[in-house]
């Protein structure tokens, strides 16, 4: 497999814990090949980089040949490290290989490592909502992933700072709004209501040793999963932000669906209704819905 096309490892392991599409031995041979690609773009120097250890991981985009990309965007994106832990934590522990290659270790103990904030969407600095909530997970999940692999000091570190990610994490919200802030300790003058809130929730855990949903799970707001009194109030104040917004919805009623964007006052291309947002506000409902 090309190294480029090691991103569509998360769309594979997703559909099945175990996928009859492929066999293991391929399976695990894609994800070799995919560990390999993010281990070799851990390593190149790029825009981000400041000289300082780990500063480099928040780049967001690289060549599919895994060459730096040089050209002006929004960098760095510390949301993309954990975002990779997740998606390698979730592999192997959808798989069950109790064979863990010393440079997945590598490339989780660098993720992992790496401390910082950048607002989701690439225009402002500060404290994200949706990076804090990927970093809480990652660190809480990677803690036990080394806790079970003998790391025990390595884990300690790791469940201490999420611990205080946690607890920052719960500052976000507004209580007058009844809605999470988009972004904390920026300065910019938005009204805090933001769709990345809703993205945030689907990456949360229904419990705190494993990265699967379960039905079963409790409905936590201080974990911000998707069936929680919070998030749901907060879904609400983001969608119903929107009404009225684009043309294309027309006369909508007050709790009818509609297409969402990235934030209100959004100036990308004029602003527009995304899929991707759309999509996941659809999505926290049905899991919502699936533990009721």
């Amino acid at each position: 497999m090309d190294q480029a096309g090691a991103v569509v490892l998360e769309q594979m392991m997703a559909s099945s814990s175990n996928p009859d599409y492929c066999s293991e031995n391929q399976t695990l041979s894609f994800f070799s090949e995919y560990i390999d690609a993010q281990v070799t773009l851990q390593n190149v120097t790029n825009p981000s980089s400041t000289g300082q250890p780990l500063s480099g991981l928040g780049e967001p985009k690289f060549y599919g040949n895994c060459t730096t990309f040089l050209g002006p965007w929004g960098r760095p994106q510390p949301d993309e490290p954990a975002l990779r832990a997740l998606a390698t934590l979730k592999y192997i522990e959808r798989m069950g290989d109790p064979s863990i290659e010393n440079k997945t270790i590598q490339l989780l103990r660098a993720d992992l490592d790496y401390v910082s904030a950048f607002d989701l969407w690439e225009e402002v600095q500060g404290s994200s909502f949706f990076t804090t909530i990927s970093h809480l997970h990652a660190l809480s999940l990677g803690s036990d992933f080394f806790a079970q692999n003998g790391d025990q000091k390595r884990a300690e570190t790791y469940m201490t700072a999420a611990e205080q990610v946690y607890c920052f994490a719960q500052e976000y919200w507004l209580e007058n709004e009844g809605a999470f802030n988009w972004n904390i300790e920026n300065g910019v003058n938005r009204s805090g209501l933001d769709a990345n809130s809703i993205l945030a929730t689907l990456l949360s855990p229904f419990d705190s040793t494993s990265s699967s949903f379960s039905p079963s799970g409790p409905c936590d707001s201080s974990l911000f999963t998707p069936c929680s009194d919070r998030m749901l109030v907060n879904h609400k104040a983001v969608v119903d932000s929107f009404r009225g917004l684009y043309a294309l919805e027309g006369e909508q009623q007050d709790g009818s669906a509609i297409a969402i964007g990235r934030y209100r006052e959004d100036v990308y291309y004029s602003g527009n209704p995304w899929y991707l947002t759309t999509l996941a506000a659809a999505e926290q409902l049905y899991l919502a819905l699936s533990t009721w």
